[in-house]
């Protein structure tokens, strides 16, 4: 994006003048059709390029605010959802002018803060009561999600982060996952 910022500028600085020159152009006695033409054409791709730029800052402003956590989407998706009424056709074109590839995909990722992870660290400490390891199937309660979802990751990653272990113990000959809690 910014290198196409001081081209845009100079288009912005440089539309005036273009403007200026078709009005001078119209006026003559003999007019060149395919000249006025021609400058008219490029007052129009300027103006869009000029638009379109506007709308990839303000587009790329609302995605900095995470406004879908826990999703994976295409950066198209994200326009159409996040600036419904600016036409589909104009996206994709902007797109192309950008050489932005609309089905590239991102992922905004689950905000932990929401969740309040130090209550979570609370609760697995009531559990443990004095064992070593918390089978992971008694924290249904605590961490209610499905293992493989995306808050429960984002959780789980927290966690290990504060020095939380997720292992595979094996007693009595069956083997079951448990939470280790930090040490000290």
């Amino acid at each position: 994006m910014s290198k196409h910022a001081s081209t845009v500028k100079l288009y912005d600085e440089a539309r005036p003048a273009l403007k200026r020159i078709i009005r001078e152009l119209k006026r003559e006695k003999y007019k060149d059709k395919k000249s006025i033409d021609a400058r008219i054409e490029q007052l129009q791709i300027w103006s869009f390029a000029i638009l379109g730029y506007e709308l990839l800052t303000a587009l790329a402003d609302r995605i900095d605010a995470n406004p879908f956590p826990g999703k994976r989407m295409t950066l198209a998706q994200i326009a159409f959802g996040l600036m419904p009424d600016v036409r589909s056709a104009v996206w994709m074109a902007i797109f192309g002018i950008y050489e932005l590839c609309a089905s590239e995909r991102h992922y905004f990722p689950v905000a932990v803060e929401e969740l309040d992870v130090g209550e979570i660290e609370g609760k697995l400490r009531e559990l443990l009561a004095g064992r070593d390891a918390l089978p992971v199937k008694e924290t249904k309660d605590v961490m209610p999600w499905v293992p493989q979802s995306k808050t429960y990751v984002a959780v789980k990653k927290e966690l290990q982060r504060r020095g939380w272990l997720w292992r595979s113990l094996k007693r009595k000959g069956v083997v079951s996952k448990v939470i280790i809690p930090p040490i000290g």
